[in-house]
């Protein structure tokens, strides 16, 4: 059997990932030729090695995606007459990871179903269709002029859509409708009976074909394409099962999805979320501290140190601080003398050579203002180190993911954290331009992960972050990242539970007052169309208060997009902004015809702000509440 291979390869950085490498390495086994077609850039070290490891080798423009770069070589680069020099041949991309089991076996398995053409997995979403992303031609349909009529017919692909419709729908149809037969190796009528399964095995049984069916591959998409797919698909489980029952290297899958897709899109798509039960009877296991070292970065250290003190009293500590703390036999002081975290967590482990795992725990700019209201230090931390047995338990998370670089406590569930979580935070230009600067690529506007700014860490994570990199801690996760790790969040269950019954409480006020008042359904429709009345008389808008009030108006004018120029306070505190908008003390804002003002407080707050702070601003240019 003479079996010629056309690759279809596409990186949006131009990288030929390991995971490319080894598909390539497995087809060649079983390819008499090959020919590799690039669809857009490939930098220099990637077209060395494919030129190394193809007979044929292609560059173009990403035009008309697959179906586009096919027809361009079968055409005109290669021509019909070259291919029909052999017995079979076999269409492929890189938008799957594999081959996980041995393609000999499938190749063996699909000759003697002799059929005319064949795929992996089929699909009925639309119509039905072998999916394209491995096609093979047999002999006869090869060399019937079937074959070469389909490709000088085959329209021209502009967009994605065009793509599916006339190519990965078309093609069966198109073959079907010749006479010729067709199969997939993966039966598709017995999974649809055997699991109930939708349209789309790949999407909805993509587990059960991999364990139970022995299918080859994996796709890419199907690994990341939405939480409530996340969710059915069990990815933690998947890769799981690769990793312990196959000779498949899942370093292959980790390093293209750390690469490919941001902290945020790994952690929610990739369900990178630990839960850990916290044994209290566990905490004589003190040897659980032996390679472990806890990094306090705090104005107060002696809030973190009494809860340490309670509950890991024999944990070795550094504290890192500007101030005066006395040091002890556990607990070592460094001067931050200006520098930022990352550049004193590097001095903390050159001098903690023996220390794997480092815990930090920071009053930093997401959670300095709780610490300042003396807010219970568990809402904190409690998530990362309860006891010796805790710490136990974080540390196997650890070993049996090698490829996590940390673990973020999630921020305590409360009327603030409700108003953050549905005004989502994005990654800013700055940050942006600082994480490119050290070769961390990110775009500016990306979604990026609420955390509470405490975290397990791997100490060869830091070891690639001996750079300072003036970043803020809201891009942590990209420094995890650009270390060739993930980060993934990390729950104590006993904290949850009480999390959610704050949440359930909170979440029902929040939608039953889903604006900021108490009233029936049509005196709100009533008070909504009046503030957005208002608001559309002028040219600046600020709303007065920075309480639940003011989150929820400021939630209810995203939601009808209008532009809010700013927060006004009557007395200016060290935060800068809420939700994205800046802060202003009262006196900051002038009065005048273009300028609008919406008070949204307490009743007995709105008393004192209209008998004194707002006496010299029109009625007509207030609103209140």
């Amino acid at each position: 059997m003479r079996r010629f291979g056309i690759f279809i390869f596409y990186d949006k950085s131009g990288t030929v990932k390991e995971y490319v490498k080894y598909l390539l390495q497995q087809m060649r086994s079983l390819l008499a030729e090959c020919c590799i077609v690039c669809n857009g850039y490939v930098n220099e070290e990637g077209r060395a090695w494919l030129k190394a490891n193809s007979d044929y080798l292609f560059f173009r423009e990403n035009d008309g995606y697959d179906a586009g770069a096919y027809q361009d070589v079968i055409l005109n680069g290669l021509g019909i007459s070259k291919l029909h020099g052999f017995d079979e041949l076999v269409l492929f991309n890189n938008s799957f990871y594999g081959p996980v089991y041995s393609f000999e076996n499938m190749f063996a398995d699909m000759e003697r179903r002799h059929v005319d053409f064949w795929g992996i997995t089929a699909s009925e979403e639309i119509s039905y269709h072998i999916q394209s992303y491995f096609l093979v031609i047999e002999d006869k349909l090869l060399k019937n002029n079937a074959f070469e009529e389909y490709w000088k017919g085959q329209e021209k692909c502009v967009t994605f859509r065009d793509a599916v419709d006339n190519f990965e729908l078309k093609i069966t149809d198109f073959f079907q409708k010749k006479g010729f037969s067709c199969d997939t190796y993966m039966n598709y009528t017995e999974m649809k009976e055997e699991y109930g399964a939708g349209n789309n095995l790949l999407n909805a049984v993509n587990y059960e074909l991999l364990v139970e069916k022995r299918c080859p591959v994996v796709k890419r998409k199907f690994i990341m394409s939405s939480v409530d797919l996340a969710l059915k698909r069990n990815t933690e489980n998947l890769i799981d099962y690769i990793r312990e029952h196959t000779d498949y290297d899942i370093g292959l899958i980790w390093e293209d999805l750390i690469k490919e897709y941001s902290p945020y899109e790994l952690m929610m798509y990739g369900n990178l979320h630990n839960y850990l039960k916290d044994d209290a009877d566990e905490d004589g296991f003190s040897d659980a501290l032996t390679d472990v070292c806890i990094v306090i970065d705090s104005i107060r250290p002696e809030l973190f140190m009494d809860f340490l003190n309670k509950r890991l009293n024999k944990a070795p500590i550094v504290i890192c601080t500007d101030g005066e703390y006395p040091s002890g036999d556990k607990t070592a002081v460094i001067q931050k003398e200006g520098r930022d975290l990352w550049a004193v967590l590097s001095t903390v482990r050159r001098r903690k050579k023996d220390v794997r795992f480092f815990c930090v725990l920071r009053d930093s700019e997401i959670s300095r203002e709780k610490i300042k209201e003396k807010r219970s230090i568990s809402d904190v931390c409690g998530n990362l180190i309860s006891s010796c047995g805790y710490i136990r338990k974080v540390k196997k998370l650890f070993e049996h993911q090698p490829y996590l670089g940390a673990l973020f406590s999630g921020e305590a569930f409360d009327d603030d954290f409700l108003a953050q979580g549905f005004h989502k935070k994005h990654l800013s230009e700055e940050q942006a331009g600082l994480l490119k600067e050290i070769d961390c690529y990110a775009e500016e506007g990306e979604q990026i992960i609420n955390h509470s700014g405490c975290f397990w860490i791997r100490e060869n994570v830091l070891g690639t972050l001996e750079k300072e990199t003036k970043t803020s801690e809201t891009a942590a996760p990209y420094l995890i990242k650009a270390a060739g790790f993930y980060s993934g969040m990390l729950y104590n269950t006993d904290i949850l539970k009480k999390e959610y019954m704050k949440k359930d409480f909170l979440l029902n006020e929040f939608m039953e007052d889903v604006v900021f008042f108490d009233t029936g359904y049509l005196e709100r429709q009533i008070m909504e169309e009046n503030i957005l009345k208002f608001a559309q008389r002028f040219q600046d808008i600020f709303v007065y208060g920075a309480g639940k009030y003011a989150k929820r108006l400021l939630l209810f004018l995203e939601r009808k997009n209008t532009a809010v120029k700013g927060i006004i306070v009557t007395s200016k505190t060290e935060a800068s902004d809420l939700m994205g908008y800046q802060i202003r003390g009262i006196d900051e804002v002038k009065p005048d015809d273009k300028t609008g003002i919406i008070v949204a407080m307490s009743e007995k707050n709105k008393k004192i702000v209209m008998g004194d702070k707002m006496k010299n601003y029109p009625g007509e240019n207030i609103y209140y509440i």
